[in-house]
């Protein structure tokens, strides 16, 4: 791995935290791309023991094994792109960069979470999978038009029960179900709300599942709504279409005598969309990259 050759630059203890975020796969992409931030931000600190370049190469040797861990979140092409193009060298630097960053986030997701809410009748039924940031602050927001909530558990790592306890916190009725049984509450629903790892102009990246959800929404005539912020858009070329298998012991614990298929993410046609709320405004997928006023797509 290139980053062993700074081993002495950042310490064990960094280097444990960013072994932490490689192996993270429970996480969201943007609590992720947060902690890789914040790493950043502690080398760009290490004053005497490093100079302000040799901090920048060990800052993009970060990213790029980060994104290896992780290659499918297309929040860390932006960031590992921005702080190469900025040439960002200070703590400074980093620091400000990282607040601005946070602080644009966190105005798209609210805007989201607003837009989306306005989209849902009363009453609604949503349906959602796994667990993403946007979609949990966007379903606490459309709480008192009394919404009701069925989300699967996403195996192996079962992030959708984490959504499910958050949502119940907030006194928003939901219900918890296995992954093969999500598709028997399609049917009548109000809306399929997804967050993504990634959007290009053809395909968007989330959970596995994703797919298949989309595909019985279309079915139904139930409404897919992507939700958003622009760091997640790449052009195409940017991000690789290709799965990654993650360890079998995940889904059985024992060594087996057939192959188990255990990859975390599925790569869906934008056809199968029919909103996008993104920064706030609610496009087509069609919309989304002729609108060059969100930013400049990489």
């Amino acid at each position: 791995m290139a980053l062993q050759k700074y081993q002495k630059d950042i310490g064990p203890v960094l280097r444990r935290a960013v072994e932490k975020i490689k192996g993270d796969h429970r996480s969201g992409a943007t609590t992720i791309a947060l902690n890789v931030l914040g790493l950043a931000v502690r080398i760009a600190g290490k004053g005497k023991a490093l100079s302000d370049e040799r901090a920048r190469k060990v800052i993009a040797v970060l990213f790029d094994e980060v994104i290896r861990a992780h290659p499918q979140m297309g929040i860390l092409y932006y960031l590992c792109r921005e702080c190469k193009k900025k040439r960002l060298r200070s703590r400074q630097d980093f620091r400000e960069f990282a607040a601005q960053f946070k602080s644009t986030l966190e105005a798209q997701q609210a805007g989201n979470a607003r837009g989306f809410a306005r989209q849902l009748k009363l009453h609604s039924k949503v349906i959602t999978t796994s667990y993403s940031s946007s979609v949990a602050r966007a379903l606490v927001e459309a709480g008192p038009r009394k919404i009701r909530v069925v989300v699967s558990e996403s195996r192996p790592m079962l992030e959708g029960r984490e959504l499910a306890s958050l949502l119940s916190e907030n006194k928003i009725p939901v219900t918890l179900v296995v992954d093969a049984a999500l598709g028997l509450h399609v049917p009548g629903a109000g809306a399929v709300v997804l967050g993504v790892d990634a959007v290009t102009p053809d395909y968007f990246v989330n959970k596995i599942g994703s797919l298949a959800l989309c595909l019985l929404a279309r079915e139904f005539g139930v409404p897919v709504i992507l939700l958003t912020d622009t760091f997640r858009l790449l052009g195409k070329g940017i991000i690789r279409r290709r799965q990654v298998e993650h360890p079998v012991s995940e889904v059985i614990r024992r060594p087996q005598p057939y192959t188990i298929d255990n990859r975390y993410f599925d790569f869906v046609p934008l056809r199968l969309v029919n909103k996008i709320i993104c920064n706030g405004g609610t496009l087509t997928p069609r919309q989304l990259f002729k609108e060059r006023s969100l930013r400049e797509i990489p």
